[in-house]
C-alpha cells in the first residue's frame, strides 16, 4: 500500500513538472509596458511627485 502511494504521488508530481503553465489570455506581450525617457519612470526616478511651495496670491485669501 505504501509502495503504491508513493508511485502514485510520484507520478503526479511528474505529471504536474511537466506541464505547459497555464496562459492568460488577458496578459500582453512583452515589450508593451515600456517606460518614458524623461517621464522619472526610469533610472533614477521616484514614485513621489515633485511637489514646490509656494504662497496664496493675495486677491485669493
Amino acid at each position: 500500500m505504501n509502495k503504491l502511494s508513493l508511485v502514485l504521488v510520484a507520478g503526479f508530481l511528474l505529471v504536474g513538472c511537466a506541464s505547459e503553465p497555464v496562459k492568460d489570455p488577458d496578459a500582453l506581450p512583452n515589450g508593451i509596458m515600456q517606460p518614458v525617457e524623461g517621464s522619472g519612470a526610469v533610472a533614477g526616478g521616484s514614485f513621489m511627485p515633485e511637489i514646490q511651495k509656494n504662497t496664496i496670491p493675495t486677491q485669493m485669501k
